[in-house]
């Protein structure tokens, strides 16, 4: 008799531990909290595309070493994933482009992936910070080539979506090389940097720079080519998601 009553007591301890944790609502991921260059943030979770990295981690240690956020911890990095046109985070509205359910060209043509890091060394006067990293940036183009007498830049006539077009012209230049893009700055060359993969066979691929000051970062976005034209409008819009998180 008394087996039996421990068990219904067991089986009834059981029930309602699976109740209240079915009725529980469920766990919200957190968001990423810190400075960037003094400045503190809050990243929504779900804007995150990697987690937010922070000054000590060990993301490669095996275990890896990770700092718990917090308010006055430095951030080293982060990163988000943005839907176009609506500079959206990742939902299931829209997650099936993503998935690749909508075909290969809606995950390339309908996402952006921007990175965020602090502008070591930006100083008083970003324009001219972000100038001189353009000049290194075109530099090192040519300089990590073994063969780079034979290459150099073409500045373009015309100006390609209102931002100068420069060519990186070579030996192959007409052949599948990752070598093979095309540079594009503003005509200050103060405030937008962009580098597209050409060339036949290459990834149709855009790596676009540029700075928020108030942040002292420098931001990266990757996306489709064929967005290149609305580089101004991603500019703008990464700028002010990124300006948001501010606390």
């Amino acid at each position: 008799m008394l087996r039996s009553w421990h068990a219904v007591c067991l089986a009834l301890a059981l029930a309602v531990t699976a109740c209240s944790k079915s009725d529980m609502p469920p766990k919200q991921a957190m968001p990423g909290i810190g400075r960037l260059s003094g400045v503190q943030l809050s990243i929504p979770a779900e804007y995150q595309f990697f987690p937010v990295e922070y000054d000590g981690d060990e993301i490669w240690a095996r275990p890896p070493k990770r700092h718990a956020p917090g308010p006055d911890v430095p951030i080293r990095s982060f990163s988000l994933l943005l839907h176009l046109p609506d500079f959206g985070p990742r939902i299931k509205g829209n997650e099936v482009s993503w998935l690749g359910q909508s075909g290969r060209d809606a995950r390339n043509d309908e996402w952006i992936q921007v990175g965020v890091k602090p502008a070591d060394g930006i100083g008083n006067d970003p324009a001219q910070w972000f100038s001189g990293l353009i000049q290194r940036r075109m530099e090192m183009q040519i300089a990590r080539i073994h063969s780079k007498a034979n290459w150099y830049f073409r500045r373009e006539p015309k100006p390609v979506y209102g931002l100068i077009n420069e060519k990186k012209i070579g030996p192959d230049y007409s052949k599948i090389s990752i070598e093979n893009n095309e540079t594009f700055y503003d005509p200050k060359r103060a405030t937008t940097y962009i580098v597209c993969t050409t060339g036949p066979g290459g990834a149709d691929l855009c790596q676009h720079e540029f700075i928020i000051a108030e942040l002292g970062a420098l931001v990266t976005v990757d996306y489709a080519r064929t967005n290149l034209r609305e580089w101004g409008n991603i500019q703008s819009n990464v700028r002010h998601i990124v300006l948001s998180f501010r606390i």
